[in-house]
């Protein structure tokens, strides 16, 4: 005769005891990670004239993300969003003349950044390429 252990007896539908505690393990993890799912907010978008440059633990994977809905893993990745629309910075001016008199003058540059550079930009110069590479120069 067999000699059955009382966690594993069988139960009235058929499922022992054993089991039952592996499924409501399984079903807590399950809840756990949809939470962890949902409250990291998985879920974002890039507007119209942006593109988003994905992140996984804040290293550059090279992955843009145009305009629209995306998904992302709450806490290992993170999308930056970039404008990729046409820009306008614009300086005033004061010099002399040859003959010393004041010229005033405003001068004024239209940019944009191109839909497949924004990885590298971001990578090489960073989020406030503006004030490095465009102010400067004016």
């Amino acid at each position: 005769m067999l000699n059955m252990d009382r966690n594993d007896r069988d139960g009235d539908d058929g499922y022992s005891l054993r089991d039952t505690s592996k499924l409501i393990r399984y079903a807590i993890i399950g809840v756990a990670v949809i939470v962890v799912l949902l409250l990291g907010n998985p879920l974002g978008t890039v507007g119209a004239g942006e593109r988003g440059i994905l992140l996984r633990f804040n290293a550059v994977t090279g992955t843009i993300y145009d305009e629209g809905l995306y998904f992302r893993w709450p806490l290992i990745e993170r999308v930056i969003i970039v404008d990729i629309k046409i820009q306008k910075e614009q300086a005033d001016a004061t010099a002399a003349s040859k003959d010393l008199q004041t010229v005033h003058s405003d001068v004024a540059v239209n940019f944009h950044i191109g839909a497949e550079r924004v990885a590298s930009i971001y990578q090489e110069v960073g989020i406030d390429y503006k004030q490095r590479l465009i102010d400067p120069t004016l």
